[in-house]
């Protein structure tokens, strides 16, 4: 297989799994609860997906690179985050109750937490890099 097909295949892969989180955006943002878990659970897999899309679309695209594993694994981190916080502010204003699902301060806990999310990605980046090398070099 050609390099080029090779690549459209990978990121043909991931546009598929852009696909399956926005059907899961809006069956989630249906749903009546207040909990925070569905939102971060759906930032953490829209994140991954659209690094990974970006990622594959690339020259030389994957996580063969420590750096450019770190670097994937800190922006799909603080991705992760935002898109979260995101997603809560959605379902506030599509619900539009008097009181919202997630109030504000909830919201920006969830942001506050993107430094954190943003240093653990990086770091589970270099370490799926390190291991790939590993699997490589034997």
């Amino acid at each position: 297989m050609a390099p080029a097909e090779h690549s459209e295949s990978k990121s043909g892969f991931w546009r598929f799994m852009l696909i399956l989180a926005g059907l899961g955006i809006l069956l989630w943002s249906g749903w009546e609860d207040k909990d925070a878990s569905g939102s971060a659970i759906l930032g953490f897999f829209t994140a991954s997906a659209l690094t990974m899309f970006l990622l594959a679309r690339r020259p030389g695209g994957g996580l063969r690179s420590r750096p450019r594993a770190a670097l994937a694994g800190a922006l799909t981190g603080a991705l992760s985050s935002a898109i979260a916080a995101g997603l809560m502010i959605f379902k506030d204003l599509r619900h539009a109750h008097a009181f919202p699902d997630f109030p504000p301060a909830m919201i920006l806990g969830m942001l506050e937490r993107l430094p954190h999310w943003a240093l653990a990605g990086a770091l589970a980046g270099l370490g799926l890099s390190m291991l790939l090398h590993q699997k490589h070099d034997e």
